[in-house]
């Protein structure tokens, strides 16, 4: 019946135990066979192999999970997956395996090369994402394209479980947050409350409400679009009227969260601060998810209207002819002799296994000077007062070491140095670009562009981001730029490559962002040409407290 082995069996046992419809004599005598003549499930080595690989990545996820309140919903995740594999049991156990190495070797390939790549160039999203392709990889070469295209939803909706890289995360945290504080404001504003917005931080008489990145509504929206995707597939079965429900769980999910902002203003500004913080504060998170849930029952109430929604799908565990038949015997009991999938399978998993293992996970960490010892006299400027980053800051930056001072010339001008700098980022902790963080302080950008910097001794130039921003009258030229390993680079997505290599190649993850800042002295072009010559000045006086 084609090709019938151990990692079959294996994977029936667990995707769909037991399925329904008693075997009759003959299939007992077959699994009796099986048991007694040919490798058991258990025995397989590439699926223990396969297990031993990700498990340290598993246990990380799950450790997310319980700890990162953007991915709590990661727990439900999984469980619905195997769901759905239940649900498709009858359909599964009809088709016949027909492993296709075209299919499912290069695929296996690319899903072991994304681990590899994860694991030592420090990007956990890779890591882990890895998994849903190795073992689509398994399915396409063990169980055949058919069987593969059955489970592939399941599949991939593991990926909702799975942490976004902090690059993208922000990307979008940041922007939520702007637009929950915007829409906030504009509501308290229609209700008569006094109201003033500066950037993410909305000033009442009574309160000040900072939205910050646990108030941007994002981890709602993972949720929900995770459930409503869940919920399309379980009562639809239709993807155009998944994707619609998944589309409409955005403006929900946004609106939703704007009304928490609102309600905790409302409530500290008539009933005190102590009302708006505290339990209360995260009890409205868990009352404004129900009010969420409702508004995407109303959009699922209104698909159901469309006629082509109003007939009931025909469940995922009906086998092909539309009947309920009983469990096809014959295509996953047969005892045979593990086949040179399977060795295939083993021998590139214990590859993997072994390289990682050899490698190891040991980082360099370079020596250098405290940001604190940094001179205070740059040429002509003169450092005049440190400031310290506030908790809040600090638990959403996380820097090993940072420096944040105002700097004098003998004119009298003023402009803001920030250093961040961090020895590992394999944990989690990154550079924040300022595209994202200036207008969460209330800065308008302007303009935006790359300068090109020569500097002495150096062969080749800088280059730097330079913005031109605004809040109110106020107009501030921001020069700012990343340094990957010594290596200074200009954009976020090129310093996060770098990271990557480097991690490869030389076992470093360590990097540092640069920002100055300072306003327009007389025309726009005084300023940044002022700032670039500070920047000549200061770029070579950061060799000993940001390695190279």
């Amino acid at each position: 019946m084609g090709i019938q082995h151990d990692l079959a069996r294996e994977t029936w046992a667990v995707v769909a135990p037991h399925a329904a419809g008693a075997s009759d004599g003959r299939a007992r005598t077959e699994v009796r066979d099986s048991a007694a003549g040919g490798p058991r499930g258990g025995e397989c080595p590439a699926g223990r192999l396969l297990g031993l690989l990700y498990w340290p990545i598993l246990v990380k996820l799950v450790a997310d999970w319980w700890d990162d309140p953007n991915y709590s919903h990661g727990f439900l995740v999984p469980v619905f997956s195997a769901y759905l594999v239940w649900q498709r049991r009858a359909a599964l156990t009809a088709e016949v395996p027909r492993g296709s190495w075209r299919a499912g070797l290069p695929v296996l390939l690319v899903g072991l090369a994304l681990l590899v790549l994860g694991e030592v160039g420090a990007e956990r999203f890779l890591a882990a994402s890895s998994l849903v392709v190795v073992l689509a990889a398994f399915m396409l070469l063990h169980l055949g394209p058919a069987i593969a295209r059955r489970l592939a939803f399941p599949l991939a909706y593991l990926l909702f479980a799975i942490p976004i890289p902090a690059v993208a995360f922000y990307a979008i945290a940041f922007p939520l947050q702007q637009l929950s504080a915007t829409n906030a404001a504009w509501t308290l504003d229609l209700l008569g409350v006094p109201v003033m917005l500066d950037g993410n931080v909305i000033h009442l008489s009574q309160i000040t409400l900072g939205v910050t990145e646990a108030c941007s509504g994002i981890r709602s929206l993972v949720s929900m679009l995770a459930l409503a995707v869940a919920w399309g597939a379980l009562m639809f079965g239709r993807a155009w009227a998944t994707a619609l429900l998944a589309v409409a769980a955005v403006p929900i999910t946004v609106i939703a969260n704007a009304g928490r902002v609102v309600a905790t203003g409302l409530i500290g500004q008539y009933l005190g601060i102590e009302y708006a913080t505290g339990f209360f504060h995260s009890l409205s998170g868990w009352v404004i998810f129900v009010i969420a849930f409702v508004g995407l029952l109303g959009v699922y109430v209104l698909l159901r209207r469309i006629p082509a929604l109003q007939r009931t799908p025909e469940p995922a565990s009906a086998h092909p002819d539309g009947t309920a038949g009983e469990r096809p015997t014959g295509h996953w009991n047969a005892a045979v002799k593990p086949s040179a999938r399977v060795l295939v399978s083993a021998g590139l998993l214990a590859a993997t296994f072994l390289g990682l293992q050899l490698r190891g996970t040991g980082e360099a960490i370079p020596l250098r000077k405290p940001l604190s010892a940094f001179p205070a006299t740059l040429g002509e400027w003169q450092a005049r007062e440190a400031t310290l980053l506030d908790g809040d800051t600090l638990q959403v930056l996380r820097p090993t070491d940072y420096l944040v001072r105002r700097e004098v010339d003998p004119a009298g001008r003023t402009l803001w140095l920030y250093v961040g700098y961090w020895d590992s980022q394999r944990k989690g902790a990154a550079q924040h670009s300022p595209k994202n963080c200036l207008p969460g302080g209330g800065w308008e950008p302007l303009e935006a562009s790359k300068l090109t910097i020569p500097l002495a001794g150096h062969s080749a130039p800088l280059t730097v981001n330079r913005f031109l921003i605004q809040k109110d009258r106020d107009q501030q030229v921001v020069l700012y730029w990343y340094l990957a390993q010594g290596r200074p680079v200009a954009g976020e997505v090129e310093a996060r490559v770098e990271m990557v290599r480097n991690a490869i190649f030389r076992h470093r993850t360590d990097g540092a962002i640069v920002r100055v800042s300072s306003p327009v002295y007389g025309s726009l072009p005084e300023t940044t040409a002022w700032l670039v010559r500070y920047v000549q000045v200061l770029y070579p006086a950061l060799g000993d407290y940001l390695p190279g």
